[in-house]
């Protein structure tokens, strides 16, 4: 029997209940990525703001395949998708708009992956064109 309080596993949430736990997992993880509160309990703007971080920085750092960090495979996976899924969609030329649309999920956020900034920032390691950590 499984308890009451059990998380749900995703291979048994309908497809509208997965696009919108993916959705709402980055949400999350891209205000982590910008937002600037300094604050150890976080910002007011978004509920678990500081857990919502030291996730963020831990996802961009693990590579443990079965790791015991809750949220972090699911986090990597939303992660590793909008990071590839923005450069498919950014388009050749710098100063083409960004059509998020495309993909219901990378729509929940207002920008694409931009290594420039977020990259920067938090020193995450950029992917190449096929989606592989680049080397510098």
């Amino acid at each position: 029997m499984v308890p009451k309080h059990a998380k749900t596993m995703a291979s048994d949430l309908s497809e509208d209940e997965q696009l919108h736990r993916n959705r709402s997992k980055l949400q999350t993880l891209f205000h982590a990525a910008t937002c600037s509160c300094e604050s150890v309990t976080g910002c007011s703007e978004v509920a678990h703001c500081s857990a919502a971080k030291r996730l963020f920085n831990h996802i961009n750092v693990c590579t443990t395949s079965d790791c015991n960090v809750p949220g972090c495979k699911h986090s990597r996976s939303v992660w590793k998708h909008y990071r590839k899924c923005s450069s498919a969609t950014r388009g050749t030329n710098e100063d083409e708009k960004y059509t998020s649309n495309s993909c219901q999920i990378c729509s929940a956020v207002p920008f694409p992956y931009d290594p420039k900034s977020l990259c920067s920032r938090f020193r995450i390691p950029v992917l190449s064109s096929e989606g592989e950590t680049a080397t510098s």
